[in-house]
This record gives C-alpha cells, sequence and structure tokens, in this order.
C-alpha cells in the first residue's frame, strides 16, 4: 500500500451542496408572469375605496409590460376568474368584456375567430410566436387566413384598449 501524502490525498468536505432557489421551469404561461416578481396581494384589492382603485391601477400598469397578459385575460375569462386583476383587467372590466365576447346566435358561437379567440387562443398565440404566417396558422388552426387576421386584430384591440385603461388610470 503506498503511504498518503498531502500530493496524493484527495479533498474531502463534509459541507452540502448549496441549493438553489429558482423558480422550477414548468413551461406553464404562468412562468413568465411579471406578477410572479411582485406581492400577490397587489392584485386583490378589496373593496371599491380610492386606496382599492389605485392599488387595482398599479397592479394593471404592472400587467400593462407583462409578455403573456394576453393569455392570463383569457385564462381568466374562460374560468371566470371573479376576483383580482388579471390580465390588466379587474372583476368588473371582465365582467363586461366577458359579456361583449358572449354573444350567440341559436346557442352558437357568434364566428370562428370569435372562437378561436376565446378558447384556443394560448393555441393560437404558441403556433404564432413558432413564427407560422397567416396560412400556416389558418392550417394548423382548420381555418382561412381572413379568420387568422381577424384573430391578430382582436388581440391586437384588447392590447390598445388595455394601454388606454392604464393610461387613463
Amino acid at each position: 500500500m503506498t503511504p498518503t501524502t498531502t500530493l496524493t490525498r484527495r479533498p474531502t468536505t463534509n459541507a452540502a451542496p448549496t441549493p438553489t432557489l429558482t423558480p422550477a421551469d414548468t413551461g406553464d404561461w404562468r412562468d413568465e408572469a411579471e406578477c410572479r416578481r411582485h406581492d400577490p396581494e397587489l392584485w386583490f384589492p378589496v373593496g371599491d375605496n380610492v386606496h382599492a382603485r389605485m392599488q387595482a391601477a398599479e397592479a394593471k400598469s404592472i400587467c400593462a409590460g407583462c409578455p403573456v397578459r394576453i393569455r392570463c385575460l383569457s385564462w381568466a375569462l374562460e374560468t371566470r376568474q371573479d376576483q383580482g386583476v388579471w390580465g390588466g383587467l379587474t372583476e368588473k372590466e371582465r365582467l363586461a368584456l366577458h359579456k361583449r365576447r358572449s354573444g350567440t346566435t341559436f346557442g352558437r358561437t357568434r364566428n370562428v375567430a370569435d372562437h378561436i379567440y376565446a378558447t384556443r387562443l394560448d393555441e393560437f398565440l404558441t403556433l404564432r410566436a413558432q413564427g407560422l404566417d397567416g396560412l400556416e396558422l389558418a392550417s394548423a388552426l382548420s381555418t382561412n387566413v381572413q379568420t387568422v387576421n381577424r384573430v391578430n386584430d382582436m388581440i391586437a384591440a384588447s392590447a390598445r384598449a388595455a394601454a388606454e385603461e392604464v393610461r387613463a388610470a
């Protein structure tokens, strides 16, 4: 057996590895939300007084710069969130938007663009983020280019409306 010297001995340590405390990347749109970096209470103002309105305005201003604001708003509308600020809109604003979007004729959605915007927005945004052009998007969604253009227009109009509300607040 060869004697151990300081030149041949391996360093030892009893220290445990330091864990990293970063949120898990689950691939969920909420992982990219700006609100994750702030106190969650900010998005749930209580009452309808000046303080609550100022709190909602602050939350909405953060939402305005959020990369997943449209997905958040779509999710809140689909799941009928009745409290808090979601996608840059308060519960009253979402209720008004939901009433406008839910116009039906004989129990059927008014048109395909409204249906895609209301129920498949995450899929639409994911495909668009992958760089698909209008024709490719239409093919992937089993629709036509005009419908894709209308959904894009609806997304842009929603973003403009949210930006105007933030400026007005």
